[in-house]
């Protein structure tokens, strides 16, 4: 006879058999998903020493662990789990990941390998194997295109309610696949740009740009060393090098500057050639830098790229080490040894751009000879990209259409979309080589929505990372020595915020102080210049508010300048609505 006493009996004991069952089930798919991490790594080692079994045997067990993790995450039991309160998110969130690293070991995986080993065909020794690089687009695409299934498998899951356990690795692999669908979006775009623009129709003439952060501008650094490319038939060819002083400060514009630019910019911006990107938008630098070029030489330009020297760095994980002018540089050094210790060691002006030039002709080579790794030269070319220190503008307007909205781009927005952009810049006015210890960090989130109308609220923090008594001791070119008015050793830098498209910007504040900041109209965006003295020893903290346009209702993009620390300074903020 069943009592409610046996009933209730039986129901615990089937409680523990169904609860010892999950944590069974669970405690293999945990042993999965750690085992395919360890095979993941293993493959990232492999690529980098080009050991091409290792790679090959840590893709295999990558791929097994991985559809093991799937197949556990999708069988009855976890499915059940997932139907119940308070762990059925955590189930789901495993089920999405699980499903995502099946998708990248299975589809992406190979195609990488693939690409991996045709890297390693590109170099020639003068230039690029075009045949190389043409077979090259295939398995790009074919990794872009499971790179961006793999993501959308765990994009728009909210990890907020996530134990800690789960949450903290789920959004950090979330990051990764978000970072290398992007990087393999913009590897499909050059693998179809490359081709062409290495000669494999007729030679083609680029400037190169190197942007030095030691002295912040808008895009970077200052444009203080170029460099005239010729490519023919993947050939790479250094026909010319200089620095600043070839092109001297012209009486007007080199190109008609418009009403608004001259309000927020100044005339500087077509006069000098190392403030033509006090603007963020690359493609109008370029096309200051090419009219300088041009004036003074007979050579048509097919396009501009720009490094900076944190990119270099990333570079040099690829290359090697390089030697020149009495340096060594290599990816940990390189930053301190160019921007620092070369304006230390060296008072004359003429002697710095020696130096400077010759390690430029020696990462030329390095990177167009034989690089101790394509793969992490690959990457490097990829990272700096991404972070904004790697812009390219082709001034073949197909060739241009294609680049359009990429980040080598280097846009700035001026579209009214559901995206609101907010960008920040600095300039630097000091005339000094202190950005070298500049830090700055901006930050911006939606306060409220009213409609279809976001109002937002920004800071951003610059400080210097040199004490008073360290300045004494700087050398007059790096602090400037006052020569334009401002003190040893502090930093005076012009901020530029920019709104929206058709939005407004508001209630600016200088460490809790109101400044009156006028707002310009630029294509559509509102723009405030600002002014900010920085000594040694202070920081200055910058807020201010803004509203988006109409229809604004999306996610936010924020867009800042690159500094001289690694990393990227762009972020993102959640809609209001």
């Amino acid at each position: 006879m069943f009592t409610l006493r046996r009933v209730l009996g039986l129901l615990v004991v089937v409680l523990l058999i169904a609860l010892g069952v999950v944590g069974w089930v669970g405690w293999q798919l945990k042993s999965d998903l750690e085992a395919a991490e360890g095979h993941a790594r293993d493959l990232q080692s492999a690529l980098q020493s080009d050991d091409r079994d290792a790679a090959s045997d840590a893709a295999d067990d990558l791929e097994e662990a991985s559809s093991s993790a799937r197949e556990r995450a999708e069988g009855a039991v976890w499915s059940g789990v997932g139907l119940l309160p308070v762990v059925g998110d955590d189930a789901k969130g495993v089920r999405a990941l699980a499903r995502s690293l099946e998708v990248l070991s299975a589809d992406a995986v190979p195609p990488l390998l693939e690409t991996s080993e045709l890297l390693g065909e590109v170099s020639r020794g003068d230039g690029a194997n075009l045949s190389a690089v043409r077979s090259l687009r295939s398995p790009v695409e074919q990794a872009a295109t499971a790179l961006g299934a793999a993501r959308d498998e765990v994009t728009g899951l909210d990890s907020a309610g996530y134990v800690a356990a789960l949450r903290d690795p789920f959004d950090e692999y979330a990051d990764l696949i978000t970072q290398a669908d992007r990087g393999f979006a913009a590897a499909t775009t050059a693998t179809e740009l490359l081709p062409g623009m290495l000669g494999g129709s007729g030679n083609r003439d680029y400037l190169v740009v190197f942007q030095n952060n030691a002295e912040v501008r808008a895009t970077g650094g200052l444009p203080g060393a170029w460099a005239h490319v010729r490519t023919d038939r993947g050939r790479v060819e250094m026909v010319e090098q200089g620095s600043t002083a070839d092109f001297p400060e012209r009486d007007a514009p080199v190109l008609p500057l418009t009403p608004a630019e001259r309000k927020v910019y100044d005339v500087q911006l077509g006069t000098y050639w190392h403030d033509a990107n006090f603007t963020p938008h690359f493609p109008r630098a370029a096309d200051l830098w090419r009219a300088h070029f041009e004036e003074t030489r007979e050579t048509e330009l097919d396009g501009v790229l720009s490094l900076d020297t944190v990119a270099l760095a990333y570079l040099l994980e690829g290359t090697g080490p390089v030697s020149a002018a009495g340096v060594t540089i290599d990816s940990d050094n390189a930053v301190d040894e160019l921007l620092h210790q070369t304006y230390r060691e060296l008072e004359d002006p003429a002697a710095q751009d020696a130096r400077f030039q010759a390690v430029s002709t020696a990462v030329f080579e390095a990177v167009t000879g034989e690089p101790q790794s394509p793969m992490d030269l690959a990457a490097g070319f990829g990272r700096a990209g991404r972070e904004g220190r790697f812009l390219v503008h082709s001034f073949r307007s197909q060739e241009q259409q294609e680049l359009a909205g990429t980040a080598v781009a280097g846009e700035l927005p001026s579209n009214d979309e559901a995206t609101p952009y907010v960008d920040v810049t600095l300039d630097d006015a000091t005339g000094s080589k202190m950005s070298y210890y500049l830090r700055h960090g901006v930050k911006v989130r939606a306060e409220s929505c009213t409609g279809d109308v976001q109002r937002l609220a920004g800071s951003m923090r610059l400080g210097s990372t040199i004490s008073a008594d360290e300045v004494e001791d700087l050398p007059v070119y790096i602090s400037g020595g006052g020569t334009y008015g401002t003190e040893p050793g502090s930093q005076l830098v012009v901020v530029r915020l920019y709104g929206p498209v058709g939005g407004e910007i508001s209630d600016v504040k200088f460490d809790g102080e109101p400044v009156d900041a006028e707002t310009i109209d630029l294509d559509g965006r509102p723009v405030a210049n600002l002014v900010a003295f920085l000594t040694p020893t202070d920081n200055v903290d910058v807020t201010w508010r803004m509203t988006t346009g109409e229809g604004q209702t999306g996610d936010g993009v924020v867009g800042v300048t690159p500094s001289i620390v690694s990393g990227d300074a762009d972020t993102t903020f959640e809609s209001g609505c």
